[in-house]
């Protein structure tokens, strides 16, 4: 009849939740190693840069450094739910 009711548990069990699963989500992204099919793709970003080609530098740009923004983005908001569950402690 009413409309859905808060409850402070159920949110605190979800956010540790989320915490724990990014934690493992960063941890495999980090240890994964590196793909053997592209082996000195820095050396190849930097030749592009030097020879002017901008459009072979975005998707070589993209593949090596998507990894580390996306762990980056992972930790924002890992502490962003930690900041919530402090809250309601």
């Amino acid at each position: 009849m009413f409309g859905p009711v808060f409850k402070a548990d159920r949110l605190r069990v979800n956010l540790q939740l989320v915490v724990n699963r990014l934690k493992l989500l960063k941890r495999k992204k980090i240890l994964t190693p590196p793909q053997p099919s592209r082996p000195r793709k820095q050396g190849r970003v930097a030749d592009y840069w030097l020879l002017g080609k901008m459009n072979e530098l975005g998707s070589e740009w993209s593949t090596l450094y998507g990894k580390t923004t996306f762990v980056e983005a992972m930790e924002i908001l890992e502490l962003y739910c930690d900041l919530l569950l402090a809250g309601l402690a």
